[in-house]
């Protein structure tokens, strides 16, 4: 062996120890550098794919309100033609309710028609509909009620349907 004093080996052995130190730190901060350098990729690509995702956004949003708008309109349109319907219905019932029938010719101009006094068919006409109608008279005044509602249910589950089916493209 080498003849050293133990202060000699105190010496080398310091030496050897900051030679491993120095190893350690220059290793250890290589790392550090290469952590660094991933953290920055990882953020930049975590920014990215967010930008991304941001116009991916945009873009779904334009295409729901659009859809939206446009479901919209074709309900407004819908449901203005079905109350359009619904009031022509109701001014027809009315009207041929309360409508007397006109006034026969008091002679026939054959004998395959019959007259009758106009007065004395509104009176037939009205006792049939007093005995048929005065127990079905609440279910068809019931009738109209019940199949608008079933058409605007209708509808707005058609334009729900609509609405869904154009967000899922």
């Amino acid at each position: 062996m080498f003849p050293l004093s133990p202060s000699g080996w105190a010496a080398v052995a310091v030496g050897i120890l900051i030679l491993g130190l120095g190893t350690a730190v220059k290793v250890q901060s290589s790392r550090l550098e290469s952590c660094k350098t991933a953290s920055e990729a990882f953020k930049a690509q975590v920014v990215a794919e967010g930008q991304a995702a941001a116009k991916e956004a945009a873009r779904r949003d334009l295409i729901n309100s659009t859809a939206l708008k446009e479901a919209k309109d074709e309900n407004a349109k819908v449901t203005a033609d079905r109350d359009a319907k619904y009031a022509a219905y109701r001014k027809l019932l009315d009207s041929t309710r309360s409508c007397p029938l006109p006034e026969a010719p008091a002679v026939a101009g054959t004998t395959e028609r019959t007259c009758y006094k106009s007065a004395d068919i509104t009176r037939a006409v009205g006792d049939f509909e007093a005995g048929l109608f005065s127990e079905f008279g609440k279910i068809e005044a019931g009738v109209p009620k019940i199949t608008e509602q079933g058409d605007v249910a209708r509808s707005r589950l058609i334009g729900a349907m609509k609405w869904a089916t154009s967000i899922a493209k």
